[in-house]
Formats: structure tokens, C-alpha cells, sequence
């Protein structure tokens, strides 16, 4: 094993959180594709997205992800990269939130890090870059709108329904994704799914609806 393998292995098996099988999970690879890569050699480099992604999830330097081989330029453009100002990174939170039938909510780690363009991002949103976070959607009461395992980017600023739109609601300890909308003569709530064929939830206490932000931005997966 090569010192840049070393190097990688050490920093898995000393994180608190990660082994090689859920870290493999997390970059959407087979469950022993990081073994495969540290132990085999097999990929014998990791590609760009990977290594970038696998170093927000170490919370290190992508650059410490580098083989000993790589040419100087790589690094350079690398280190370029992190501290680029056109790019916000928003937390891509360990929250799995429903459009079907309702998910607790169990941990809310930070499992790494996007980046958006800071124009973009200010062209659709004035919250704080804290009050902004990613989460992923399961099920699929919310079609054709949102569909299963889609990203939605979260305005955590806005924790009250002033207008139909989709929220992130916790509603009886289930974590969901769902158009809300409020009544303000009859001071009821309505949580709405778009999927015709699940029934809204109707004349419910506001109250009992705590918000966890409006749904602003849509990932989904072609």
C-alpha cells in the first residue's frame, strides 16, 4: 500500500462517523468500492467528484486526498477551487425528510458540503448562508413535483406559512415534504400532497405544524 493509500485509510479508520462501506454509500458507489480503491488499487484514481465529495465528508482538504504522483498543477487548481468567492458551500444535512407516508426525524449531521453559485443563490433568496441547507426527499405522495431521492435546497429563515408553497414540516414526529397551506378565517392548516392519489390532511392546528423552512431549490435526479 502506497502512502497516499495509507494516508486515506488512516483517515477513515479514524473518523468517528465513516468506515469504507457507509462512506462508499455516501458517494453512490457499491458498498466496497473504497476497499476495492485502497486495498487493490482498483480504481486506481479516484475521479474529481468523488475525491471532492469524499474530502467534505473527512472535512479535509481534497488536496490531502492527492496521490503522491499527481502533477503540482492538480494541486494548484484545486486550491484554486476552494477559495473561490463566486461559490457558497450550503451543508448537505444527514436528514432524510418524506413525501409518502411520514419519516422520524433521527440525526441531523452534516454529511458534507455543495457548492451554489453566490449569484444564483442571491437571486433566489435572501436568507443568511447559515439559514440555508440541503436535505433528501423519499417517497412519492409529492409527484410529479418532487420525486424519490430528489434534493431540495431549504430556507430555514422562513418558519411560517405565509403563502401556499412547499415546506419541510415536522408533523407527529414525521419529518415531511409538503405543500402547506393556511386558512386564516378558519385558523386551520391543510398539508397537501401533490400526488392525487394521497389525500390531504385536513383542519389541522397550525400549532401542532412546526416549520422548518420553505422549499426553494429542486436536485433531481435525470
Amino acid at each position: 500500500m502506497d502512502a497516499y493509500r495509507e494516508r486515506l485509510n488512516k483517515l477513515i479508520e479514524e473518523h468517528p462517523k465513516w468506515d469504507m462501506k457507509s462512506l462508499s454509500a455516501a458517494l453512490d458507489k457499491s458498498p466496497a468500492y473504497l476497499q476495492k480503491h485502497i486495498k487493490s488499487g482498483v480504481p486506481r484514481k479516484l475521479d474529481g467528484d468523488d475525491r471532492r465529495k469524499l474530502a467534505m465528508l473527512l472535512a479535509v482538504s481534497e488536496s490531502q486526498l492527492l496521490p503522491e504522483s499527481e502533477e503540482a498543477d492538480d494541486v494548484k487548481a484545486i486550491a484554486a477551487w476552494e477559495q473561490r468567492e463566486d461559490f457558497t458551500k450550503i451543508p448537505v444535512y444527514d436528514v432524510t425528510c418524506s413525501a409518502g407516508s411520514g419519516a422520524v426525524v433521527e440525526v441531523e449531521n452534516v454529511l458534507y458540503h455543495t457548492s451554489f453559485s453566490t449569484d444564483w443563490l442571491r437571486s433566489i433568496t435572501h436568507a443568511p448562508i447559515h439559514k440555508l441547507a440541503v436535505i433528501r426527499v423519499q417517497g412519492d405522495s409529492m409527484q410529479p413535483t418532487l420525486s424519490n431521492d430528489d434534493t431540495v435546497l431549504v430556507d430555514m429563515s422562513q418558519r411560517q406559512v405565509r403563502c401556499d408553497g412547499v415546506f419541510v414540516v415536522v408533523y407527529q414526529d414525521m419529518c415531511l415534504v409538503k405543500r402547506v397551506r393556511v386558512d386564516p378565517v378558519r385558523k386551520t392548516a391543510t398539508i397537501i400532497s401533490d400526488n392525487p392519489l394521497y389525500s390531504p390532511v385536513e383542519d389541522v392546528n397550525p400549532e401542532d405544524i412546526r416549520v422548518a423552512g420553505k422549499v426553494i431549490w429542486i436536485g433531481k435526479r435525470v
